[in-house]
């Protein structure tokens, strides 16, 4: 996704944000964790009880956490069949069929969910995210916000919100949200680059310097956070602690184009 549209601020091509527009399962499925053996435990109770709808969806679970969306989806479809009003059942039933880019079949589940259960923050949420994937901005805003409404201590919940508000240019919204969402999930560097992203749009360049800087203390290793800091320190006039920055890029990614062709400008101005 870009900036680029009607009412937006201008873009800012030299900033990297990780939007992270991603659907994987830690926010959607219960957290078995248990690796090789919890998944041993639950094949053998589906063996014993294959009319057991929470063994199958805990089946199911399981073996997405071992990256087998396509061997879960037999098992979450039999919960569904036995329990039709099954709303965990549906919900991880949709996230395995998003895996499997199956987003029709994902997108009924869903709504299905929230057919049974309107108050659904991660039916809402998934809605949201395979909106946000598509581009298709005001109904992901809409479905975040049902979200946030009914889970508002939700950091991911606050953050993509504050994601798709960026998007179309809603600025000061957005930094609401990203300011909520880094305060639900401090230790979250990837939020804090997004939100000092935003907070250069608005303008408040000391602040975005401050995520950035806070977003390296928690993943030093962040070419991207490097990136954007070295970007506004240069717009600031800190040359120097810009190319260091720069320089810490490219031997984190070496032959990351844009760093180097900063780095070849900077070195070249008189």
């Amino acid at each position: 996704m870009t900036d680029a549209r009607p009412n937006s601020p201008p873009t800012r091509p030299w900033l990297l944000g990780l939007a992270l527009i991603t659907l994987t399962m830690t926010v959607y499925l219960p957290a078995l964790h248990g690796g090789q053996s919890a998944l041993a435990e639950y094949e053998q109770a589906v063996r014993i009880n294959p009319n057991d709808a929470n063994a199958q969806v805990k089946l199911g679970t399981s073996l997405m956490e071992a990256g087998k969306a396509a061997e879960a989806v037999p098992h979450f479809e039999q919960a569904v069949k036995i329990d039709p009003k099954n709303v965990v059942a549906r919900n991880s039933l949709g996230v395995a069929l998003i895996n499997l880019k199956r987003n029709t079949e994902a997108t009924a589940e869903f709504q299905r969910v929230l057919q049974l259960d309107p108050h659904s923050a991660d039916a809402h949420y998934n809605l949201g995210l395979m909106a946000l994937d598509t581009d298709q901005l005001p109904q992901a805003i809409a479905e975040f916000q049902s979200a946030v409404q009914e889970k508002p201590d939700s950091a991911d919940y606050q953050f993509k919100l504050g994601l798709a508000l960026k998007e179309v240019g809603r600025i000061p919204e957005a930094l609401v949200h990203y300011q909520r969402a880094v305060q639900l999930g401090p230790s979250n560097s990837n939020m804090r680059i997004n939100f000092g992203n935003t907070l250069l749009a608005a303008g408040q360049n000391e602040a975005a310097i401050a995520q950035y800087e806070e977003a390296l203390r928690l993943a030093p290793d962040s070419y991207v956070a490097h990136f954007n800091l070295g970007n506004a320190l240069l717009h600031m006039g800190r040359k120097q602690d810009a190319i260091a920055h720069f320089e810490e890029v490219l031997r984190l990614k070496p032959g990351f184009g844009p760093a180097q062709k900063k780095l070849d400008l900077l070195r070249n101005a008189p």
